[in-house]
Order: structure tokens, then sequence, then C-alpha cells
């Protein structure tokens, strides 16, 4: 018996395949809706608040090249300073004193977000080569989105915060010291200065949720994964079906081929069916 020969030309991969296209359309058609109905309905809405800043070195208005080396380094050190447990801890307790008192100032039940949903909706991204960079928060409510934003705008740049929303001469320029994110930078970046150039506003869109983008993905895996199981189910397949398959398997050459005939019915079987 000859040595089974398992790579299939391109008549044999379309005789394996088109007879069933039928099957892998489903299947991706399937695959898609599923994935796609999931992200419409089973993914919860997201809301995102963004606030932009500068870094500079002592509020200088020349940057060199040297300026813009240090500040990927800084914008590096606050995106591992933002993901501590000890910042994250403060921030929330900043949160917590900035929404114990409604716009009227009534007490009410403050906000008071854990470390790990702080860690989870906060990402720092810089604007391609320059000394700027970006925070996005993003929650599943927009009111939380901007809440923590504009607390950590506070952090960034508090001079910012003090001079737009008390003003010089209130007494609170001391508490500088308390809300700085520069604290937690190593002592040779006490003196950078991190401006903002745009301040959180609430959201009021929701993100993208990538419907589209997912149903596609599931059309994708739906169609590759049903061709491999076609393919593999033909590859496993031992049925000798055709004569050019007899001839492969067994080297010999093949005479004749009895077609499948069906068996002649007896007449007691032929009344029996007539019935």
């Amino acid at each position: 018996m000859k040595k089974r020969n398992e790579e299939f030309d391109v008549k044999e991969l379309a005789g394996v395949f088109m007879p069933k296209l039928w099957i892998i359309v489903i299947c991706a058609l399937l695959c898609g809706a599923l994935l796609g109905g999931y992200t419409m309905l089973g993914v919860d809405d997201t809301y995102t608040s963004k606030a932009t800043f500068m870094v500079s070195r002592d509020k200088t208005t020349t940057i060199n090249t040297s300026d813009i080396e240090l500040s990927y380094k800084i914008i590096e050190n606050l995106a591992i300073v933002v993901d501590t447990n000890n910042f994250l801890s403060e921030l929330s307790d900043e949160i917590r004193k900035k929404t114990s008192y409604n716009a009227d100032g009534e007490p009410q039940d403050p906000y008071i977000p854990s470390v790990s949903e702080l860690a989870s909706s906060i990402a720092i991204k810089m604007n391609g080569e320059t000394v700027a960079f970006s925070i996005y928060i993003t929650t599943d409510n927009p009111y939380k989105s901007h809440i923590i934003a504009e607390t950590m705008a506070e952090y960034m740049d508090p001079e910012n915060n003090v001079r737009d929303n008390v003003g010089e001469g209130s007494g609170l320029i001391e508490s500088l010291d308390e809300i700085d994110i520069r604290k937690f930078l190593p002592a040779a970046y006490s003196r950078i200065s991190i401006t903002t150039i745009e301040s959180p506003l609430r959201a009021t869109v929701k993100n993208n949720k990538g419907v589209v983008t997912s149903a596609l993905i599931g059309i994708l895996a739906g169609g590759f994964l049903s061709v491999v199981v076609i393919y593999l189910l033909s590859v496993f397949d031992s049925k000798i079906r055709n004569k050019k398959k007899l001839e492969a398997y067994f080297d010999i050459p093949v005479i004749g081929v009895i077609p499948a005939v069906e068996p002649e019915k007896t007449g007691e079987v032929a009344k029996n069916e007539e019935k």
C-alpha cells in the first residue's frame, strides 16, 4: 500500500470547500452576529473625560532638545506614579472631599472610588514627540469621569486651579504642597512646571463600543474556524471516494469502476412499500 499523500492541490481544495461554502458563510455570519450583539448589549457604556498638560523646566518659554528628553522621562515617571497605591489612595480621599457637598453646598453621599477602580480608569498618553501629554479618565458614568479628571488636574497643576477657582489672598495658597503630583516624584524633578492646556470637561457622548469592529472580528473568526474544521475533517477522512484516490493509495492502475447500484427489491418488500 502506498503511503498516503496529505498534500492538497488547488482542485482538491476547491472540491473540499466549495460544496460546504454555505456552512462557512453561515458560521461566519452567526459568529459575527453573536459577538456584535454581545458588544452592543453586554458591554457597559463608558464615558471619557480628558485633560491635557505641558511639561517645562522652571516655567521657561524656551524649549530645547534636552528639555524634550527630560519631559519624556517626567511623563514616564508620572505614568508610574499615578498607578501606585499611595497616590491612588490619596486621590480617592480628595475625590471624597470634593463630592461631600453638592452645588448648593448641601451635604450628600460622597463618591469614594476604590484604588482598583481608579487604576483601571486612568490612562496617560504622550502627544507625539512633544512636551505635552494627556490624561484620559474612562468610567461607566460621565460624572465620575469628570470628577476624577478634575481632581487629577489639580494634582498636575495645582497653581492653575488655585488661581482660577480660589484666587490670591484666600489663604489657600499654602495648600499647594498637599495637592501636588511633584511630591511623588524624585527630588530632581521638584522644579519642573506642569501647565494646563485643556481643562477636563464632562463627557456628553458615550464612547464608541466598537460594535462594527467586533462583528467583523466575529465574521473572520467564524469563517476561519469553520474552514479549519472542514479541512481537518477532509484530511482525516479515510473513505476512498474516487478513482484518483484509489490509485494514489495503492499505486496500482484501476481497470474499471463498478457504479453503486441499489439492490433490487423483492416482491414482498415492494408490496409493503406501495402500501
